[in-house]
């Protein structure tokens, strides 16, 4: 390696890591790329806390955007920063999802009122209604929280609107609906 290469080096090693935005596009890319990664069928489907967990990296990549701008890696000809505003951007979908977070765990919680097997794999929940309005076809999301206080799992609605009370049919296909099925089968 010559003079030029390790000046070269050393400027790319003081433009990734000693300003913001290098700092900050790293820990995106870090982010993103663990969504991604587990964002497979076979993630989704035998391994849904790992599914789950890094699909929650995108708040620590929505974090770090607005610094992402803070850097000045953008600058004029006569060397004068133009930051870019990214953080206005997603404000607004970060307070969003921070306020559906918030409502979703403010929800009283539901006692089920019976449980009928149809096999070893499909089971089917009974619970009251309440003022819940849906159309067929919706879902809702289920959180039990001797499983886990954090994971909400999305079940289609398997009940009539007109019916009295709210049936939900649920597949054993991952972790969580076989410990869901044997917490219900022992109580």
């Amino acid at each position: 390696y010559g003079v030029e290469n390790i000046i070269k080096i050393n400027t790319m090693v003081n433009l990734h890591y000693t300003i913001f935005s290098g700092i900050s596009g790293h820990i995106m890319l870090t982010s993103l790329f663990f969504v991604v990664i587990f964002s497979g069928v076979f993630f989704r489907k035998y391994y849904y806390e790992l599914f789950w967990y890094s699909h929650h990296l995108f708040v620590l990549m929505f974090l770090a955007y607005p610094f992402h701008g803070l850097g000045c890696f953008v600058k004029t000809n006569s060397g004068v920063c133009l930051p870019y505003y990214s953080g206005v951007m997603f404000a607004p979908i970060l307070l969003i999802y921070i306020i559906e977070k918030i409502m979703r765990d403010l929800k009283p919680l539901v006692k089920i009122t019976e449980v009928s097997f149809y096999s070893n794999d499909v089971f089917k929940i009974k619970c009251p209604k309440g003022n819940l309005i849906y159309k067929p076809g919706q879902y809702l999301v289920l959180k039990c929280n001797n499983i886990s206080k954090n994971q909400w799992h999305p079940f289609t609605i398997s009940s009539s609107p007109s019916d009295p009370e709210l049936e939900i049919t649920i597949r054993c296909l991952g972790d969580w609906t076989y410990k869901f099925r044997n917490l219900l089968t022992n109580t």
